[in-house]
């Protein structure tokens, strides 16, 4: 056999059996499509969803609050669907509704949520001004976009009286957690604005757009969201198509991914306590994150760390640095310098 397939083979079947050892901790993104196995990067195998769908429940709606959005801060007007009981005069409905028993099944699912206002009147101030947001734990937590600006002179709704959104996730379109891709995006079609996502995991979730409405003086923020549920498995992270090579010495595995710009770079991660100061990370924020993505997919409860040998490519945002907690799992990252300086 030709020693380079060989290796690449061998490669390969590490990452599987990581990929396996990782999924009941850790979880992210699902496998790549298309190309022969000879052209495509190492990557981990995405998880087959199943089809008895008892395998993978999905939480109820009860008990579940309305969510707002972090960059709103204070008094903030939360309304859950239609602006029933409220004075809000704002509304926003999803198709299917929170009592349809026709869960969306990942990995491919399609919503549709309809704003309206009784008013002409429109909301202002973030960008983008919607967001989608899973609740885990007890809150909820915002996991697309992966930053929101507030500033003025932004409308939320694109029209004045009512807009329409359209959310596609298709877990198979890795191309869109590439922040070095030109996806398409979120673009307007019509009078429909299109939000095509990927990397989510089976769960409850919002589709919120927020912002201040033009004629309130004390310019109090509202929160209009629609709380639906993803049926599926956990993620399972796999590499990016940077990732070169992963190797395992002893109790240490190594990546090393180039991305094709930017200085070099490593970055640590390694398994620790779960600090009471820790950020919480929802794989489906972590899935956006090529470095922390890398890190997590090479993950082995087996090893005492992984280090990441990279670029800062000025598309891709920083790792968040320190401590760190997923599904209950503490972990630290940190630059290689930094840990050198703490030994």
């Amino acid at each position: 056999m030709d020693e380079s397939r060989s290796e690449s083979l061998t490669r390969r079947r590490f990452l599987a059996s990581l990929g396996t050892a990782v999924g009941g901790v850790v979880a992210g993104c699902p496998g790549q499509r298309g190309g022969s196995a000879d052209d495509m990067p190492v990557t981990t195998p995405a998880p087959v969803p199943t089809p008895d769908r008892s395998a993978h429940p999905v939480p109820s709606l009860d008990g579940v609050g309305c969510p707002g959005v972090p960059k709103l801060q204070g008094d903030v007007s939360r309304v859950c669907g239609p602006p029933s009981g409220t004075d809000s005069g704002f509304g926003i409905v999803t198709n299917p509704t929170e009592d349809d028993p026709g869960i969306p099944s990942l990995p491919r699912a399609s919503l549709t949520f309809r704003f309206f206002r009784d008013q002409q009147t429109t909301l202002s101030g973030l960008k983008p001004p919607w967001s989608l947001q899973k609740y885990v734990d007890g809150r909820w937590h915002t996991v697309r976009p992966a930053t929101i600006r507030t500033e003025d002179g932004f409308l939320a709704t694109g029209g004045r009286s009512q807009r329409t959104w359209r959310l596609t996730v298709d877990n198979d379109a890795t191309a869109r957690l590439d922040p070095r891709a030109d996806t398409g995006g979120v673009r307007l079609d019509g009078s429909v604005t299109r939000v095509p996502v990927a990397g989510l995991g089976g769960g409850v979730y919002a589709f919120v757009v927020a912002g201040w409405a033009d004629e309130e003086e004390a310019r109090r923020p509202i929160a209009v969201g629609a709380r639906f549920r993803l049926r599926g498995p956990p993620l399972a992270f796999s590499h990016t198509e940077a990732v070169e090579r992963v190797d395992r010495s002893g109790d240490t595995a190594t990546v090393d991914a180039d991305p094709g710009l930017g200085d070099p770079v490593t970055y640590v991660l390694s398994r620790t306590r779960r600090a009471a100061d820790a950020r919480q990370m929802l794989p489906e924020e972590a899935v956006t994150n090529p470095p922390v993505r890398n890190l997590l997919a090479a993950y082995d409860p087996a090893v005492e760390e992984v280090v990441l040998h990279t670029r800062r490519h000025p598309a891709y945002p920083n790792p968040v640095l320190g401590p760190v907690t997923m599904r209950d799992t503490g972990f630290e990252i940190r630059t290689r310098s930094e840990t050198t300086a703490g030994e």
